[in-house]
């Protein structure tokens, strides 16, 4: 049996920057792992296919599963026998932490040291491309800015841990719903130099100020009531708040997450809130 765990993520900074001809959007972010992680387990079978065990599944049919489909085309590849999965969810679903992209990451991982496959992380990345953009930096599960669709890394310099406090919104916006939204009044271009510098020095208080996502108004505009939860938890003690990817989920880091009051937020408004840090 192999363990990996699958961790999520942020990005503490996001901006569109443009739109391909077939469709997607070409971005700039600084995306961050953090402690928070689902728990992948693989065991070796004697049947044939891909089985997945998951109390809480992020898709009612397996079959549109991210993991039983990087699994299934690991198997066409290299031949291996059967496999079960076991996958322990800890990341909310569809929140912008990229739960899905870390679980089929972690499989590509622990595929590979259950067979003895003897890929390297880059190849194990190029694989996870066809499946999902994010899929390559939760592969390597380090600090990094992204270019592209999000493919291209210059891995950041490791640092010690900073707090980081997430909230999840009872509600659920759609990573396409949010895209579609997206108008060339978004796109923008402001140079990483800033947050790149603060990460390094690993400066909490100034990174947590400099953080962006230019997706914001754009799900704002896919849901009223996500503009409405963003409002109310302005008035919630946090100096600077941030949206993770195309949302729902907001996060602080540094000093200001340690300074929350926890109490008052961990109320119906939120899904999930947690302390967690950065890896």
């Amino acid at each position: 049996m192999i363990r990996e765990q699958a961790h999520a993520k942020i990005n503490v900074f996001l901006q569109v920057t443009g739109k391909r001809d077939d469709g997607y959007h070409t971005l700039e972010s600084v995306m961050v792992p953090l402690a928070l992680h689902d728990t992948v387990e693989l065991v070796a079978t004697e049947a044939e296919g891909v089985r997945l065990f998951c109390e809480h599944p992020p898709t009612a049919d397996p079959e549109d599963n991210i993991v039983v489909q990087v699994a299934k085309a690991m198997q066409a590849r290299f031949g291996f026998c059967g496999v079960d999965i076991h996958l322990t969810k800890h990341i909310p679903i569809a929140a912008g932490l990229g739960g899905g992209s870390a679980d089929a990451a972690a499989t590509l991982r622990g595929l590979n040291r259950l067979f003895q496959l003897s890929l390297k992380p880059e190849e194990l990345a190029e694989m996870g491309l066809k499946f999902g953009a994010d899929i390559p930096f939760c592969v390597h599960e380090r600090a990094a800015m992204a270019q592209g669709i999000g493919e291209q890394l210059t891995f950041l310099p490791e640092i010690s841990p900073l707090p980081v406090w997430l909230g999840t919104p009872a509600l659920t916006l759609s990573t396409a719903d949010v895209f579609a939204r997206v108008t060339p009044d978004d796109f923008q271009h402001r140079s990483l130099a800033k947050i790149i510098e603060a990460w390094t020095l690993g400066e909490g208080a100034r990174l947590n100020a400099l953080c962006t996502n230019s997706l914001t108004v754009a799900a704002e505009k896919t849901s009223p009531a996500f503009r409405t939860f963003m409002q109310r938890f302005a008035l919630h003690g946090a100096q600077s708040f941030t949206m993770s990817g195309s949302g729902p989920t907001v996060f602080v880091i540094g000093p200001d997450a340690l300074t929350l009051d926890r109490t008052d937020l961990a109320d119906a408004t939120f899904r999930f809130s947690i302390l967690t840090k950065t890896l």
